[in-house]
């Protein structure tokens, strides 16, 4: 019941505990999900199943076996079209991505992403290369560390007999 009254007042765009609580009581679809109308989940009841755990993994599972259902039905498929439609966004109403734009900007996003993975590869040779560098500083150090022991057993042995 409860992940039902979520996703419809998620569709009616409805995120606040407090405004899901007014719309079951006031709309007349979500009195007719919940099936009781004396029994109202209060806000903090809405708020403390969508913040549990659980709520977040039926979440994951149920999108994950809709969009299996919708792949396996042949209603949705792999392919991206862009015409010169606006594509609002839910975050501001005013933003919207025009067809050349999105052309225009793909190519730069492309040489972006290229030199993202060439910085990437040059920082591992580089960290590579630096610890080639420490390596070949600690042996030699220890080297140097070994030859003052030598030196002190030496001494030692000297100065005992």
């Amino acid at each position: 019941m409860m992940l039902k009254i979520l996703l419809c007042a998620y569709i009616r765009k409805a995120c606040s505990g407090r405004k899901i609580q007014q719309m079951i009581e006031e709309n007349i679809a979500m009195m007719w999900l919940i099936g009781d109308a004396d029994g109202v989940p209060s806000y903090r009841t809405i708020n403390r199943f969508r913040t549990s755990l659980q709520m977040t993994k039926l979440i994951q599972k149920a999108f994950v076996c809709f969009r299996q259902l919708l792949v396996d039905n042949a209603m949705i498929d792999n392919k991206v079209f862009i015409d010169g439609t606006k594509i609002n966004a839910n975050s501001n109403k005013y933003s919207f991505v025009w067809r050349k734009s999105s052309e225009k900007y793909e190519q730069q996003f492309d040489e972006k992403l290229i030199q993202n993975q060439v910085d990437t590869v040059i920082r591992e040779e580089d960290t590579i290369t630096r610890l080639e560098i420490i390596d070949e500083n600690i042996t030699h150090e220890i080297g140097k560390l070994n030859q003052k022991i030598e030196n002190e057993k030496v001494k030692a042995l000297s100065t005992s007999y």
